[in-house]
């Protein structure tokens, strides 16, 4: 009792929009809006991105 569960979801998105402050993601057929400083900043539009529990990275 009182363990926490180590599962996770992975979370990958695609920029499709980039009006600052804001940037548009898709993540699983939804659009969804998040502050540009939660996004790598070197993300540009058509890039794959992965939560990686505090920022939206890059994936290699």
């Amino acid at each position: 009792m009182g363990e926490r569960s180590n599962c996770s979801i992975e979370r990958l998105g695609s920029v499709v929009a980039q009006e600052l402050p804001f940037v548009t993601l898709e993540v699983n057929g939804k659009l969804i809006r998040v502050p540009a400083m939660k996004v790598a900043p070197l993300a540009k539009l058509g890039d794959k991105l992965k939560w990686n529990g505090s920022i939206w990275d890059l994936v290699d």
